[in-house]
């Protein structure tokens, strides 16, 4: 590996993670803005290495195209880039059901699904000229749009607890070489919009948190002053701060797997590698990816995949890959192939599949048993939450939705709803 880059690194990482846009309107619905912001002291404990790991990282080869599995069925949320501004947009992993849900918030940026996967999260600002950050928080739909908490400076990388309480988020304040600029991590209470101050580390730079499953740590990136950048893991209320990676190349947006036990991140001096870590440091690997340029990434709700943003030198803009967690199965998804796009999240709820039971658990826009798949169909049943359905036929695409033909669970009525995420789970 070559050796790290000067500072000009990490400051053309915090430009590229800026975003642009155009126009903002209004959030229809806002929370209690942040009454004070209390600041804690620096971790008391001491920086705590964990032994780095040893050998050469394991390579696995990319399987053939002939041998290449399927990616299982999901909803994602991403950042597109589309008509010269960012904005928010969902689709299955099929390429199915691709549509913006969020398109007037200025900046828009690094959605992230709440825990009951009812709720996203995404990071922006209040308008385009003030230089006031914020997050915000939508249904799964884009409706509710609403201010969680904002202040000047610029918010990124949104991660929710586990118990849907708490975002930890990074902010960057002023000029981060500057006396009064900082680059830190901070918590907002979901409930009352107050936060509180994770990191105060002058000279280094926090990057990228995210809650583990269990929700007592959180990992996160941290660059130092020649923009060098390793992974590191502490507590929830930022104690016990210990270094996960000891490399001479850069490690940066981790993302735990469901289970906890291992992390995967972009490695290389170009941030150019998806590698896999184990908790404990050890168990080091790197998988094949080949686009270049590496973004940020997500895991499957099952642990068995790892969906990316690459960069390929050979196309424009930034497309999504899925690559299993053992490094096959490297493929391209088909979603927005002619838009750049970005940030991937991956729901906790399944997306529709023919032969398959599920549970409506929200009513969303038009959520209702209709004799065609429209939103003006004749409806033939009223829908409520907790209702059963068998998935029977489809999708077909109609009024910007994905419909299917099913059976409501306890009777012989048949008819078409419509598809999104955050409306139905597994019984």
């Amino acid at each position: 590996m070559r050796k790290a880059r000067p500072l000009l690194i990490l400051l053309l990482l915090i430009l590229i993670l800026t975003g642009c846009g155009q126009s903002t309107v209004a959030p229809s619905a806002t929370l209690p803005p942040p009454t004070h912001t209390p600041a804690l002291p620096p971790p008391t404990a001491t920086l705590t290495p964990v032994p780095a790991a040893t050998g050469t990282p394991t390579l696995t080869p990319t399987l053939t195209p002939t041998s290449i599995p399927p990616v299982p069925l999901g909803w994602l949320a991403f950042q597109s880039f589309s008509d010269g501004h960012f904005q928010i947009s969902v689709a299955r992993t099929d390429g199915r059901g691709a549509r913006t849900i969020v398109e007037s918030v200025a900046y828009a940026e690094h959605p992230s699904w709440s825990p009951d996967g009812q709720w996203i999260a995404l990071d922006g600002a209040t308008d385009w000229q003030s230089g006031e950050g914020a997050i915000y928080l939508a249904h799964a739909d884009g409706s509710s749009l609403a201010l969680l908490v904002s202040q000047d400076g610029t918010f990124s990388k949104p991660s929710w607890s586990p118990d849907g309480g708490f975002i930890v988020y990074r902010l960057t304040s002023g000029t981060a070489n500057g006396q009064d600029g900082f680059v830190d991590l901070f918590v907002v209470e979901v409930s009352t919009g107050l936060t509180q101050r994770l990191t105060n580390t002058p000279g280094i730079y926090e990057h990228d948190p995210v809650y583990s499953p269990d929700g007592s740590r959180i990992a996160f990136a941290a660059a130092d002053e020649n923009a060098h950048f390793d992974l590191m893991v502490m507590d929830a209320n930022g104690e016990n701060v210990t270094q996960l990676t000891h490399t001479s190349f850069n490690s940066a947006a981790p993302s735990w797997s469901p289970e906890g036990q291992r992390i995967a991140f972009i490695s290389g001096d170009d941030f150019d590698t998806v590698s896999v870590i184990n908790v404990d440091g050890s168990g080091f690997q790197e998988l094949p990816n080949g686009p270049g340029y590496v973004r940020y990434l997500t895991w499957s709700p099952d642990g068995e995949w790892i969906v990316f943003t690459g960069s390929p030198p050979s196309l424009s803009g930034f497309h999504l890959y899925a690559v299993r967690a053992d490094g096959s199965g490297l493929q391209e998804l088909p979603i927005l192939p002619n838009e750049s796009i970005s940030n991937p999240t991956w729901s906790p709820l399944p997306a529709l599949q023919a032969g398959v039971t599920f549970v409506i658990t929200e009513l969303g826009e038009g959520l209702n048993l209709r004799a065609s798949p429209a939103l003006d169909g004749e409806v033939v049943e009223k829908l409520h939450e907790g209702d059963e359905i068998l998935a029977m036929e489809g999708p077909v695409e109609a009024s910007q939705y994905l419909w299917w033909r099913v059976r409501l669970g306890g009777s012989d009525l048949e008819g078409w709803v419509a598809e999104n995420p955050g409306w139905f789970s597994h019984p």
